[in-house]
């Protein structure tokens, strides 16, 4: 029976190394899934960058109409 180690990163890593020893990890499982954290990464970094431009944009056709009708 093992004893409980009761420093933080040896029981971080206990189910990696557990799965790595019973042979159930899937390197290509572990690769896909930082590859879908990358693209989710990406795409809230360029959500603000394209959110904040639709919404300039929004604002100056507003303000392009209200300027045509003389306000």
């Amino acid at each position: 029976m093992r004893k409980a180690v009761l420093s933080s990163p040896v029981l971080l890593q206990a189910p990696l190394v557990a799965a790595l020893e019973d042979g159930s990890y899937s390197a290509s499982l572990h690769v896909f899934g930082l590859l879908i954290g990358t693209l989710m990464a990406f795409s809230l970094l360029l959500l603000p960058i394209f959110g904040a431009r639709w919404v300039w944009e929004l604002i100056m056709d507003k303000t392009s109409v209200d300027s045509s009708e003389g306000r």
